[in-house]
């Protein structure tokens, strides 16, 4: 049995685009410089599925893991690092008073 999204009963549901995820897995591991595209992991299989109450061969598609790549130079798909999550200010350290 095929599920699918009813795109107007899930208006209110948050998602995330592509470079908004990339985003959060820089922030999430700490990385401060460079440019990243998204990545993903995908596994594919074979069944049937029902169509018009008649099982027809079908492709499935998994996304196992989704992740992220450095590239060597800013793509129009790339996130740069550096803007979305910069490196924290030193703070300034506060001498003793003798």
């Amino acid at each position: 049995m095929s599920h699918s999204v009813n795109d107007s009963a899930n208006d209110s549901v948050p998602s995330l685009s592509i470079q908004e995820i990339v985003t959060l897995i820089l922030k999430a591991k700490g990385i401060h410089e460079g440019f990243y595209v998204p990545q993903m992991e995908l596994g594919f299989g074979a069944g049937a599925e029902e169509v018009d109450n008649i099982f027809v061969p079908a492709i499935k598609v998994a996304i196992k893991r989704i992740g992220i790549a450095k590239v060597d130079s800013e793509l129009p798909s790339s996130v740069n690092a550096a803007l979305v999550n910069p490196r924290p200010k030193p703070r300034a350290r506060k001498e003793k008073v003798e």
